[in-house]
């Protein structure tokens, strides 16, 4: 079986979106219980730090693809009209990127 097969590529997505999510979760929360952050400039000094500030992106661009290919393979296998499909796909298409772009703002508001 190939990468390019039907479906492949989706679910190595969906997988390796889903393993990275969950380990930023267990990571972030346990540093966050260890070493609390108790103000808004303690938080943004820790942010600022590139380790976390990538892992941050990489987590949002995760949680995108992940919403991107559960809510397609939702509707494509539910809406059986073609134009109600492709116009939930478009809107769940530009609602993700609202969302990433809204993430993205916030991160590099506070790590600048």
């Amino acid at each position: 079986m190939s990468f390019s097969a039907g479906g492949v590529r989706t679910w190595v997505v969906q997988r390796v979106s889903a393993v990275y999510i969950a380990l930023y979760m267990l990571v972030i929360s346990g540093f966050l219980l260890l070493y609390p952050i108790d103000n808004f400039s303690a938080w943004r000094t820790w942010l600022a730090n590139p380790l976390v500030s990538v892992a941050t992106i990489v987590f949002w661009v995760s949680v995108m693809a992940h919403l991107w290919v559960g809510g397609r393979d939702v509707m494509m296998d539910y809406l059986k009209n073609d134009a109600l499909r492709f116009s939930s796909l478009c809107v769940l298409g530009f609602f993700i990127l609202f969302m990433f772009a809204w993430a993205l703002k916030i991160l590099l508001s506070v790590t600048v």
